[in-house]
């Protein structure tokens, strides 16, 4: 009780007791304000990580799914026989995405980083169905060869690198990846196998 020593038939009890009520309202209202202010930050960042959490929940599932997938083609198939020609690999994944990869300069936004690291991680796929060769004639035997082998690899190791660069937002470190690390396999390859 505010006034526990106040006669309650006294002129001033009957005076103070609406003003202290006022002031806990007051001091209510401003608490209130508070907590509601607090609240819609948590609630915020809440919102913000789940909305995080979703896209990445979308890649795994993406990638859980392509594993399944292929997994599935390989066991309808009932061997690990190419698909697609070299030259389909080339045509379809290969130059689009490097395309994309030699082509990105002055990225500005979050997407445009995504589309880059995904033209990565293209080529990386890419270069794990090169590892087969091909459906054409002769292209298995072509992916038997050392030096394939190590043109494959070090394209798939420069993809990674441009994945390092986009995950940095590194302009210099992609320029890097790309036109030291990716562009001299691809042209060592083509030098040796493209007339074929």
């Amino acid at each position: 009780m505010c006034f526990k020593n106040i006669d309650t038939s006294h002129k001033l009890y009957s005076t103070l007791v609406p003003i202290c009520w006022a002031r806990i309202r007051l001091l209510l209202q401003q608490l209130t304000m508070m907590i509601n202010r607090l609240l819609d930050g948590l609630l915020d960042r809440l919102i913000n990580r789940l909305i995080k959490m979703q896209k990445k929940i979308k890649l795994i599932a993406v990638a859980v799914l392509s594993a399944v997938g292929l997994s599935t083609i390989f066991a309808q198939t009932d061997s690990y026989d190419p698909l697609l020609t070299v030259k389909e690999i080339m045509n379809g994944l290969i130059t689009p995405t490097t395309t994309t990869i030699w082509g990105a300069y002055q990225l500005e936004s979050d997407a445009q980083w995504q589309e880059v690291r995904n033209a990565a991680l293209s080529v990386i796929a890419a270069g794990n169905l090169l590892q087969l060769g091909g459906s054409g004639e002769g292209e298995s035997a072509m992916a038997a060869e050392a030096d394939w082998r190590i043109y494959n690899q070090q394209m798939i190791d420069a993809a990674r690198q441009v994945i390092a660069a986009t995950n940095s937002k590194d302009e210099e470190a992609l320029s890097a990846a790309g036109n030291d690390a990716l562009y001299p396999p691809c042209e060592s390859c083509h030098q040796q196998y493209q007339a074929r």
